[in-house]
This record gives structure tokens, sequence and C-alpha cells, in this order.
């Protein structure tokens, strides 16, 4: 005897055997993507969650069978981030996170103001943290300085097992209002790093300063202050990842 099994949030087409046998097809598959382990990715400044989603296109297709990537958008709007325009023009908005108290005499903002937006970044991530399995960070640029605050905060940070940043940039931008400069992240980054990034010092400055040492794995790829495109680069990345869960599930 043969059972139709109606996955959650499915519903038959009505029509022959065959579009029967594909709706089921494209269920079961859904319903599987669901139950992977997520990583959320956040994205750089001036760019958003589609941005992100298509400049990581290869590496996302290097690791979907054992992830499913979670794109956010950064609640503020700025201008479009280097190298943004011409390439992405038209997918505005173009957006931002925070920044610290030593950056806000830059952008013209007031300490509360600095507080607030702090504030809002933190309840984003904690409402998309609560309601999916997420095990892992995918982080650009500005993205990698959330991640990193992200990691420092005890609540936030407590259940991700591994961070991927590329093209990070310095220093933190915390989540919380105090954080303990003593703080080490432990679990395992993996850093990709363009062989021509202006910014690759920050970078390294981030990866040393609050990251263990021992469990660090920096990648370099021919490219500036970008994200690796490359199926072999994509290879690279996706394998390191494999490794650096592999090390907590044994650890």
């Amino acid at each position: 005897m043969h059972y139709l099994v109606i996955f959650p949030g499915s519903s038959l087409p009505t029509g022959n055997a065959a579009g029967i046998q594909q709706a089921i097809v494209e269920s079961q598959s859904s319903f599987l993507m669901e139950q992977l382990p997520a990583i959320l990715c956040l994205h750089g400044a001036g760019t958003n969650a589609k941005i992100f989603e298509l400049q990581a296109h290869n590496i996302i297709q290097a690791m979907n069978k054992n992830f499913r990537f979670i794109f956010i958008n950064a609640p503020f709007e700025s201008r479009p981030g280097p190298g943004v325009v011409p390439i992405y023009l038209g997918m505005e908005p173009y957006l931002w996170w925070h920044c610290d108290e030593s950056a806000a005499e830059q952008f013209d903002i007031d300490i509360c103001e600095v507080q607030r937006r702090r504030k809002q970044v933190r309840e984003l991530l904690h409402s998309t943290l609560e309601k999916d399995n997420v095990v892992g960070l995918m982080a650009f640029s500005q993205g990698a300085r959330v991640a990193t605050g992200l990691l420092l905060d005890e609540e936030l940070g407590s259940k991700i097992q591994f961070a991927l940043f590329i093209s990070a940039t310095f220093p933190a931008l915390p989540v919380q209002d105090h954080i303990s400069p003593e703080s080490t992240i432990s679990i395992p980054l993996v850093h990709v790093q363009g062989t021509s990034d202006p910014w690759a010092a920050e970078g390294n400055r981030l990866r040393e300063t609050y990251f263990d040492k021992g469990r660090t794995t920096l990648i370099k790829f021919s490219g500036g202050h970008t994200v690796p495109t490359t199926q072999l680069d994509a290879r690279r990345v996706a394998m390191a990842v494999k490794k650096a869960r592999g090390s907590t599930a044994s650890s």
C-alpha cells in the first residue's frame, strides 16, 4: 500500500500524476532543507542581504547540502559601499549596521543614538537566532565586526559553533553596552582574505585581538576587498568550514 505524505506548508496541485509527483518531491526537498543547521549571514556596510547572497553564490553552492543560509538586512540606510556601484546599481536600499562611541563624531551621532542603534541591532539578531537553528556565522567586512560583537555577547553567542569571516575589518562592534576587554572567542574561525585587500591589516587585527589563535584558519585568495567568486576558492572555503565544524563536534 502506498501512502501520500503531505509535508507542512505544502499543497497538492490538481492535474496529472506527474504534477502530483513533482509537488511531493518539491515538498520533501523543502522539508529536508528546513531541517539543516543554519548559517546566519551578515552583509557589509553599504550593501544588503540580497547583494551579499549574490556575491557569495559559489560559497553557498559549495555548502548547501550541509547548511541553509539565512541572510538578514541591517536596519539603517547608507550610501553604497566600495565597489557596490555600478555592479549593483538599482538594488537599493543600501544598508549598514551601527557604529561605536569612537566613530560617533565621524557620523555626527550622539552617544544616546549609538546606544539606541546598538540595541536595535541586538534585538534583530536575537529574534533571528531565537527562531532558527543557527550554528554558524558568515560575515563580510563590517558584518564581521557585528558578528564579533555577537560572539562576545554571552547570551547571543552561546550556541554558535564556528564563524566564517570574509574581508573582515576592525574593531568589533559590540551589541551590548559593556563587554569584558579580556574576552577571547574560542570557537573556530575561518578567515578569508584577498591578497590585495586594502583593509587586510584590519582583518588581521580583528582575528588576532578577539579569537583563539590556535583555532583560526586563514585562507588567501587572489582579489581585493570582496567575496571570492571562483569555484576553486569556494571549495577551499567549504572544506575549511567542514573541518572547523568537525573540530567543535570532537572537542
